[in-house]
């Protein structure tokens, strides 16, 4: 590839490109455990507790939030709040994943927020409790050490 080729494409171009498939990628796979009866939240929380080995283990409250969100806005999401300490921090994250992509999935709200349960399992593995809920179209994540 020469360097004329990287120009083809703005950075944002991409960045939005790579949003799009990772919010696709989420739904396609719920909707297919769905499909073939497989149980959506164990995969997720089997990937989070696979990926969970790649996160620094050494981590605050505050630096386990910050990764979930920009995992999250890696997928579309928008952060609307971030806050904390050492020990404690929580989030509230909206946009996830938008009606539109809902319908185009065949997936309910609820299916759709299994994924979530990825960062409960990595906390879990690194020492963390995280719970979260749903308040219409915002995500709230409370984190807490447990250590």
């Amino acid at each position: 590839m020469t360097a004329t080729m990287d120009l083809l494409f703005t950075a944002d171009q991409i960045c939005e490109a790579a949003r799009g498939n990772v919010t696709a990628l989420c739904l396609v796979t719920t909707a297919y455990l769905k499909k073939q009866q497989i149980s959506p939240q164990d995969f997720w929380a089997f990937t989070g507790r696979q990926f969970a080995q790649t996160w620094n283990e050494d981590i605050t409250a505050r630096d386990f939030v910050e990764g979930i969100a920009i995992n999250m806005l890696s997928a579309n999401c928008k952060l609307q709040t971030l806050s904390g300490g050492e020990t404690r921090a929580e989030l509230v994250l909206s946009n996830w994943p938008g009606d539109e992509r809902l319908d185009s999935f065949g997936l309910t709200q609820e299916e759709a927020d299994y994924t979530i349960d990825i960062f409960v399992a990595i906390g879990q593995e690194l020492g963390f409790e995280c719970l979260w809920e749903r308040e219409g179209a915002e995500v709230k994540m409370m984190v807490a050490l447990e250590k």
